[in-house]
């Protein structure tokens, strides 16, 4: 990628981009990282006028996490003449009428979006036809629209592999930023006008003109297929990079008005998506390939039962004809670009996308606070519990006039059957919870990846909230006391900062297990039943040679010299635990502990746990 600071370069590789995306829809989704909901309208808006020829009559449709499967499908009301009518129409993501104007899709924030969103870009991205049957009617289309979404670098990797399969194309865009708004560009912005949608973001004009590639009009030459293929790297692992890397190069031949696709045109479409182009240019010299070198080891890798292999190696097909076995040693000695892998996590071995995340996580039980959350959709019902009254009375007004011949004798109120009962539908909440309690103060010697790595699996599956009270590590804020937050699962990155902390000298335990309790209860009185049930796991790492007494710690200063004080107010802090009979209690010592062994058997008896001295 081209450095941040070059924000003219960038502008020109965005609107080259946009350009090839317009001219052919078979490339694919455009994700933009480190990009502002903002910015992305102004360039979905700059899009519309390429592909409307400049007139300007493209609808723009943002997809957020509220959105459920009727919402984007089919609409049952539909507003005719002025009126609402109960009709079945085709919802925003259904093509039609197949002359309307042009669309594009945008999803400001791709990792919070819902997984009705999520589902319909994998399904649609790069489709050539697409069907949906829904509340019995029946639609079909080729889809038209362009996809173009968002979302934080620190993210990537906890997007579902299908749905990065799907937005190959990818530009940091980080650099996009908006000039100084000076009160000329402001006034022409507000008065509108054709460019004053985009203006603020100054980018260059379209060289698209009502242009559309269609299948079959320019072909590929075959040292340019090789030159792709070099260029991906390994086909079996690559999915649709090659295809992108293809369709790209063939729509900017097509906008040069060439005959067919050269290695000059693959060249160029490997530095508009930001391709290390391979060393040597087609039939290749006889350098050896050398794969991309696997990122460091994470700990959270230990998530993954069977991680891919992230290292691309060089490939580069068999042509149909017979070559000399010369030929095909200096064609398999092509070094394999690659694509970076900041931006495409899919060929990091170490990153850990989403558990399940094209579903909707299965519910372990039924209670009340289930009623609480996002609504994200309606559902049938047979109680009267968080009923959805509009959804309700949509329903219910789909079947008046049939109801009215066979009741005439009712009023002139709308007649209810339970059958139209329907109540939210909302985003579901952790019902379990991890607590870990990490002493960092222990880990001198011991490498605790292996003790940790079955209960972060467990999190990670069961999509659990993370509580996290780190302590006794190198440049901690307030060294005499413990620091917590909370994380909404073990993806987030900062639960991979605090597994690697280095060591420091204060052991504030007391104080660790103290907060950490009170974040455990107030965490169950929202989102856990009291059955009886295990919805929590309190994990403790440490040796229990806490240094630090709990007064010291609230005072944050150390007054005289403690003692055992801080062990004994370590078994205290830990002993309300024992009330809390929906959490299971585990200690995890260092395996090779040479002084006070009993210390860590001792808090796990405060604690009503156990104590898992080896490693799994």
């Amino acid at each position: 990628m081209p450095a941040s600071g070059n924000v003219q370069t960038l502008k020109e590789r965005v609107a080259t981009v946009l350009d090839c995306v317009a001219v052919d829809r078979r490339l694919g989704g455009v994700l933009f990282v480190d990009l502002s909901p903002s910015g992305l309208r102004e360039l979905a808006k700059w899009l519309n006028i390429a592909l409307a020829d400049g007139d300007g009559t493209g609808e723009v449709i943002t997809l957020t996490s509220t959105e459920s499967d009727d919402d984007l499908w089919c609409a049952p009301v539909a507003v005719v003449d002025g009126r609402f009518t109960v009709q079945p129409t085709p919802g925003p993501l259904v093509d039609l009428p197949a002359d309307g104007p042009p669309r594009t899709i945008i999803v400001p924030d791709l990792s919070r979006a819902s997984r009705a969103v999520i589902r319909a870009a994998v399904i649609l991205a790069d489709a050539d036809t697409a069907v949906a049957d829904r509340h019995g009617s029946h639609f079909e289309w080729q889809p038209r629209s362009r996809w173009l979404a968002a979302c934080a670098r620190r993210d990537l990797g906890r997007l579902s592999r299908h749905l990065l399969d799907r937005f190959v194309v990818r530009i940091d865009a980080a650099g996009l930023a908006r000039p100084g708004r000076n009160p000329a560009t402001l006034r022409a912005a507000f008065e509108g006008g054709r460019d004053a949608a985009f203006t603020l973001l100054d980018m260059p004009p379209s060289k698209v003109r009502g242009k559309r590639l269609s299948g079959g009009r320019l072909g590929m030459t075959k040292p340019a297929s090789r030159q792709v293929v070099a260029t991906v790297g390994d086909i079996s692992a690559a999915t649709r990079r090659d295809l992108a890397l293809a369709r790209t190069a063939r729509a900017l031949s097509y906008l040069e008005g060439n005959e067919s696709v050269q290695v000059k045109h693959v060249r160029e479409a490997a530095a508009v998506l930001g391709l290390a182009e391979p060393a040597g240019s087609w039939p290749a010299t006889s350098q050896a390939a050398s794969p991309i070198p696997p990122p460091a080891h994470s700990q959270l890798g230990a998530l993954k039962p069977s991680p891919e292999q992230g290292a691309a190696s060089a490939s580069t097909g068999r042509p149909r004809e017979p070559r000399p076995a010369a030929a095909r040693l200096k064609a398999a000695a092509v070094p394999a670009g690659s694509f970076r892998a900041p931006d495409y996590p899919e060929i990091d071995p170490d990153s850990v996308p989403e558990y399940a995340a094209l579903r909707e996580p299965w519910p372990r039980r039924s209670w009340r606070g289930a009623q609480r959350g996002p609504v994200i959709g309606t559902e049938p019902t047979q109680g009267v519990s968080d009923i959805a009254f509009v959804a309700t009375l949509l329903e219910a007004a789909k079947f008046q006039k049939i109801r009215r011949e066979r009741r005439p004798d009712r009023g002139s109120g709308l007649l209810l059957s339970p059958a139209d009962l329907r109540r939210y539908q909302r985003q579901p909440q952790p019902d379990t919870t991890v607590v870990l309690v990490l002493d960092h103060t222990a880990r001198r010697a011991w490498d605790w990846s292996a003790a940790l790595a079955p209960y972060l699996r467990w999190a990670y599956t069961r999509r659990s909230a993370l509580i996290m009270v780190d302590f006794g590590h190198h440049g901690a804020a307030h060294e005499l006391r413990a620091e917590t937050y909370r994380a909404a699962s073990v993806l987030d990155q900062r639960v991979a900062a605090s597994l690697d902390r280095q060591p420091g000298r204060a052991t504030p335990l007391a104080h660790a297990l103290e907060i950490a309790i009170g974040e455990l209860r107030r965490q169950l009185r929202r989102s856990a039943a009291p059955d009886g049930r295990v919805h929590a796991w309190f994990i403790v790492a440490s040796d229990g040679r806490g240094n630090v007494p709990l007064e010291a710690s609230l005072r944050d200063r150390v007054i005289a010299p403690t003692g055992r004080e801080g062990v004994t107010d370590a078994r205290v802090a830990a002993a309300p635990l024992q009330s809390l009979t929906a959490v299971r209690r585990i200690v995890l010592a260092p395996p090779d502990l040479t002084y006070y062994r009993g210390l860590p058997f001792d808090l796990a008896d405060a604690m009503g746990g156990i104590v898992a001295q080896r490693e799994p």
